[in-house]
């Protein structure tokens, strides 16, 4: 099976802000893995479009303030935000930008913004995140459905088997350290900083061969 869920590390929030994307087709592990990661961090806001998630369900922008900004944002804090429209959405973008020190799930990244176009907010906290320790894990089925500002900016990005001609080509070229045509279920191949590999997620106990490699 994938790396056990003791052997997932990721920074907490005192320690550098970190991007991750983590790509796959759906049944080889993606989410598997995405979920292991998530758990281990802490003070987090996970927007998830699917209603796949537990925690502190919050379905409108002027309740995520309330609980960001009046009741305390604490270091346990599991937020699902469930936005009902795309108002909803875009005004709870706005808030989440302006929150310090806490990790940022973009579950389904292609509906939260398209390869074409970005949300101000999104684009801000993607670009500038760094500033007020916000990290980010987005998460998709293929480097294509994602924008590629999200791409430009991760430190790190984790994918299992692709399949798409055009996407094992992209991602052959980028320097992942296998070749993700030829993985098998919940083997994954990986790019990006050796660091931050190591502390999201450890070592593979199923024979996948991460050799880290820099872009």
């Amino acid at each position: 099976m994938i790396n056990s869920i003791n052997q997932v590390k990721v920074p907490n929030s005192k320690q550098v802000r970190f991007v991750l994307g983590i790509l796959g087709r759906s049944g080889y592990g993606k989410s598997t893995l995405a979920r292991e990661i998530i758990s281990k961090i802490h003070r987090k806001i996970i927007i998830d479009p699917k209603h796949e998630y537990h925690g502190l369900i919050v379905e409108r922008p002027e309740r995520l303030i309330y609980h960001v900004k009046v009741s305390g944002f604490s270091r346990r804090m599991n937020i699902v935000y469930r936005p009902h429209n795309e108002i909803d959405f875009e005004v709870g973008l706005s808030v989440m930008q302006k929150v310090q020190c806490y990790t940022l799930i973009a579950e389904e990244a292609d509906k939260i913004c398209d390869p074409h176009q970005i949300n101000p907010a999104f684009k801000q906290i993607t670009a500038w995140g760094r500033h007020d320790a916000q990290s980010m894990i987005w998460i998709a089925r293929s480097p294509f459905e994602v924008n590629p500002r999200l791409r430009e900016q991760a430190d790190v990005i984790v994918s299992f088997r692709q399949d798409d001609l055009n996407a094992v080509r992209y991602m052959n070229s980028r320097g992942f350290d296998r070749d993700v045509s030829t993985l098998d279920k919940f083997e994954y191949a990986t790019w990006g900083e050796v660091d931050v590999i190591k502390k999201l997620i450890g070592k593979a106990e199923t024979g996948a061969k991460n050799t880290d490699k820099d872009p």
